[in-house]
């Protein structure tokens, strides 16, 4: 990882140089202008030829900036089995190491919101760590089984409280009319005189 910082700086103004001429690059010149324009025909050669050239540094450098990254992720990784190792026991048998690897592949990417390109890049043993937990998190999570508590109903105490007004106009009046007497007028009266008051 130290050899790759120090050679990435110095490689990459030179690979986006080289980019920028091939991408401007000079079309092969007519054999014909051979015949009418030799000397012509000579200079766009040469152009054409030192654009081929620094294609193939460009193509060149490209590789070895890819082989550098390849290494320093290889050493990246072995780094992070090396700590893993250390703190769970089970990360050392390379069988259940893939094992614990393809369940946090398949929770970042179902689950995480993660995607593959995301997960190549990924060498640090405090990430994987914590992704191996929040899939088991959500593992456990999801096998759990909650019920809300049941709402028992409050017992009565005392008596109940006196029916709203309109109730209790109500229910005079039908008393009033079902049997009209003193007692039944009295109460109907009550209740008019407290909605009018209240």
């Amino acid at each position: 990882m130290a050899a790759f910082a120090q050679v990435l700086p110095l490689i990459q103004p030179e690979l986006a140089r080289l980019a920028q001429i091939v991408q401007e690059a000079p079309p092969r010149p007519d054999p014909a202008l051979l015949e009418a324009d030799p000397n012509r025909y000579h200079r766009e050669r040469a152009a054409w030829e030192a654009h081929q050239e620094e294609a193939q540094r460009l193509g060149s450098l490209t590789q070895v900036q890819q082989q550098a990254q390849a290494r320093a992720m290889e050493q990246a990784v072995a780094s992070a089995n090396e700590i893993l190792a250390k703190e769970l026991p089970f990360w050392s048998d390379p069988a259940q190491r893939l094992e614990a690897q393809q369940q946090i592949v398949s929770w970042a990417l179902d689950k995480g919101g993660f995607s593959r390109d995301e997960l190549r890049g990924l060498t640090s043993a405090h990430h994987l760590k914590t992704m191996m937990k929040a899939a088991m998190w959500d593992k456990f999570a999801a096998g759990a089984k909650t019920t809300a508590p049941q709402q028992q109903a409050a017992p009565v105490r005392g008596t109940p409280p006196p029916p709203a007004l309109s109730e209790r106009i109500t229910q005079a009046t039908e008393s009033f009319q079902a049997k009209a007497d003193v007692r039944s007028a009295t109460a109907l009266l009550a209740a008019r005189r407290a909605a009018a008051s209240g």
